[in-house]
């Protein structure tokens, strides 16, 4: 056991390795790249096993801090490589769960009570009933987790370990949060009408459809353009996500514990990304700039993402683009119960803390300026092009005014009435993990190092280990 210091800061660090011999500079190496790790906790501990199978150097790395556990494994023909990757993964983890108790401090607010001395009180009343309770010393971040974890407490004492004294944290009202949407990322799709018309289609054949009838179209597309329909970045279940909401389907229960496992609506909707990627008309691509150069350079006939990529199709400089894109709803997940064929990716929400010293004035700013001002929307469509949630301002002059890039349709009246259908789900506190874990059951299982059901169990498995549950 190694103990390595840096001023007054200690992290006690564990190296071992199988099948390969721990050297003095592989030594040194794990040890100078854990200062990045090191930097964010005031003790921790890390065990770093290295080992040779193959052709692969594998780099895993576990690390307690603070009550949390952190791990990741990678590998590489380059044994540096996969620590370095690992490092990475690591503190993007310690990142993420820095900024979720951040949130999650939101939910709650926080009280100090001095601990009274030891002296003799008289109490008039009498006492029906005594309980004990244990309090432990923590962190504030800390015990707002540690409420969240139990959804029936509404508050829970603790002792500051930063004070020494007796604090609460108490449960907002219902445990939750209120907010006001008012920029919209409702989901649309986007075609090439010049490209359907080379197949003998026309945008009202890709309007309301399932997904099945989207791939017989996208077949017979590619087989007489060459063209594929659609791109995604790839390892981003974006598309994915879009296709869960558009059916109602949340990958986290009642109580935000992330359930994929036994999750049907899940699978079938994985398996129509499968069968869009098998079919050849989705196009993945290696990064956010390939998605937009393939909108912009012509090579594929559409995509289905949030409102705001109509900046990116209209940004393309190629002339003959312009007049020849159409906006319709996106394809609804086949039979599946209370599906629809409309979604959201992303959005704005306006907020009052309870904290507010003002909170009538804050919430009746809101009420009589913004949030019911068609003026307003107006100013942040032309000025910013984000689209209003609030349904009248698709009567304003603005939101009808035609667009000559999109074949004259009035596009964001249109884009503000599909957001009236968007099925409400409940998307949980760990969003970001989900949609990592997501990412990589999807790549795992296309590139056939892992079946449906192994991804999606070791997607769940993986969140659960992140998220401590």
């Amino acid at each position: 056991m190694n103990k390595k210091e840096k001023g007054a800061i200690f992290m006690k660090i564990k190296i071992t390795g199988k099948e390969l011999k721990i050297t003095e500079a592989i030594n040194d190496y794990v040890e100078r790249k854990l200062e990045r790790i090191d930097k964010y906790f005031e003790e921790a501990e890390a065990e770093v096993t290295l080992k040779t199978e193959k052709q692969e150097q594998i780099a895993e790395i576990y690390v307690q801090a603070n009550g949390e556990k952190y791990r990741a494994v990678t590998e590489d023909k380059d044994l540096y490589a996969s620590i370095d990757k690992d490092i990475d993964i690591l503190e993007g983890q310690i990142r993420k769960s820095k900024t979720k108790k951040e949130k999650m401090m939101k939910d709650a607010s926080i009280k100090t009570m001095e601990v009274a001395d030891n002296k003799e009180t008289e109490i008039k009343d009498e006492i029906i009933k005594t309980s004990y309770y244990e309090i432990k010393p923590m962190l504030p971040e800390d015990a707002v987790l540690k409420l969240q974890e139990k959804p029936t407490h509404n508050f829970l004492a603790f002792i500051n370990v930063e004070t020494g004294k007796v604090n609460v944290v108490h449960k907002l009202k219902d445990g939750k949060n209120y907010g006001v949407p008012y920029d919209s990322n409702t989901v649309i799709a986007c075609y090439r009408k010049d490209y359907l018309d080379q197949a003998g289609y026309t945008i009202d054949d890709l309007t309301d459809i399932t997904w099945d009838r989207f791939i017989e179209i996208g077949k017979d597309v590619l087989d007489k353009t060459g063209m594929p329909m659609l791109t995604n970045v790839q390892g981003e279940p974006d598309l994915l996500n879009m296709i869960l909401q558009s059916a109602g389907i949340s990958v986290f229960d009642e109580d935000g514990k992330i359930s994929l496992v036994n999750n049907d609506g899940l699978k079938e909707a994985m398996n129509v990304y499968m069968d869009l990627i098998n079919a050849g008309i989705l196009q993945e691509q290696t990064d956010w700039s390939g998605y937009q150069g393939s909108i912009n350079n012509g090579t594929l006939v559409g995509t289905i993402n949030g409102s705001w990529i109509c900046a990116t199709i209209t940004s393309t400089d190629q002339a003959e683009q312009e007049g020849n894109w159409a906006v319709t709803n996106m394809p609804k997940l086949n039979d599946y119960p209370g599906a629809t064929n409309y979604s959201a990716q992303g959005g704005s929400t306006w907020a009052i803390s309870s904290s507010s010293k003002n909170y009538d004035l804050a919430v009746d700013f809101f009420k009589t300026t913004w949030a019911s001002s068609p003026e307003f929307y107006d100013n942040i469509l032309s000025q910013l092009g984000a689209i209003a949630t609030y349904l009248p301002a698709a009567d304003s002059d603005a939101y009808n005014q035609v667009s000559d890039y999109f074949g004259g349709e009035a596009i964001y009246s249109k884009i503000v009435s599909y957001g009236s259908n968007i099925p409400t789900i409940n998307k949980g506190i760990y969003w970001s993990e989900e949609k990592e874990a997501l990412g990589t059951a999807l790549t795992n299982v296309l590139n056939g190092s892992s079946d449906l059901d192994s991804a999606i169990e070791e997607a769940q498995a993986t969140i659960e280990f992140n998220i401590g549950q």
